[in-house]
């Protein structure tokens, strides 16, 4: 079966109840859940519910042994892949370690933020999907 990392602005679209479609498709997959997005995830969420309905769905992840965590080696990388690219660290640091985490495991990545993840594909090669609004 593929594998699949779903990026925040994807989980975020989902929230918002819009292309649900995916989302079910997602489960015809094997989800993974990159420890980046879980972050993203979690600073945006600003009430007590939003933040009791993300800790259901991250715990889903977690029991299933699905978080990917970038190791050392996944940082290095990713500084050599932003010093190519010449942009601000800070500005692409985060959709960087989540294209390169799910490279390691050969997981494509599903995102709506293009601009980003084409930029990091133009120096490491990973498998996207990039889903139109």
């Amino acid at each position: 079966m593929k594998k699949v990392l779903v990026d925040t602005s994807l989980f975020i679209s989902w929230f918002r109840g819009q292309h649900i479609d995916l989302a079910q498709k997602v489960l015809t997959c094997v989800p993974y859940l990159s420890s980046v997005v879980a972050t993203e995830l979690k600073a945006g969420a600003r009430t007590t519910k939003q933040q009791r309905q993300l800790d259901k769905m991250l715990s889903a992840y977690e029991d299933t042994d699905r978080i990917i965590t970038p190791d050392h080696q996944t940082y290095r990388e990713a500084g050599t892949v932003i010093a190519k690219l010449g942009v601000p660290t800070k500005s692409i640091l985060a959709d960087t370690l989540i294209a390169l985490s799910a490279r390691s495991i050969g997981a494509e990545v599903w995102t709506i933020n293009e601009s980003d993840f084409k930029k990091v594909q133009g120096v490491r090669q990973y498998k996207l999907n990039v889903i139109r609004k």
